[in-house]
């Protein structure tokens, strides 16, 4: 599901770009998700725990589709549109960055140096999408 999910990154945007430029970006979300669970469906499904989640958990993921997803998603299909499909992703390229910087300053986890050379390329990765484009300009 890992490969896919990345697959779907590298190649959603320029689908979104090329063939659905008119469309509303909460339909487009709303279409996505549908997909997203409909192929999930039987996975999750025989994969169903013996006992129920813990309440926070519950309410974790609640908040995260809720808050995090549903109004993140919109955003990132109008910056496909504005910004072009190729800088649009380097959002998801910045999301691991963010995520260990978070986790080192909010969650005090540790920052060795593996994890500082891993930090390193996914943000001069991340330059390199919008600094070609950039220069075309």
């Amino acid at each position: 599901m890992i490969g896919l999910v990345t697959v779907c990154y590298a190649v959603g945007p320029q689908i979104i770009a090329r063939s659905m430029g008119g469309l509303s970006g909460v339909g487009v979300v709303a279409a996505a998700f549908a997909v997203v669970a409909l192929v999930h469906a039987v996975p999750a499904g025989m994969q169903l725990a013996h006992a129920a989640p813990h309440g926070s958990a519950i309410v974790a993921v609640v908040v995260l589709g809720l808050v995090c997803t549903a109004s993140g998603l919109p955003v990132f299909y109008a910056l496909i549109w504005e910004a072009g499909p190729v800088r649009a992703t380097v959002v998801a390229y910045i999301n691991p960055a963010v995520a260990v910087l978070a986790g080192v300053l909010v969650l005090h986890e540790s920052f060795d140096a593996g994890t500082a050379a891993g930090y390193a390329l996914v943000i001069a990765g991340s330059f390199s999408p919008g600094a070609r484009r950039l220069s075309r300009s």
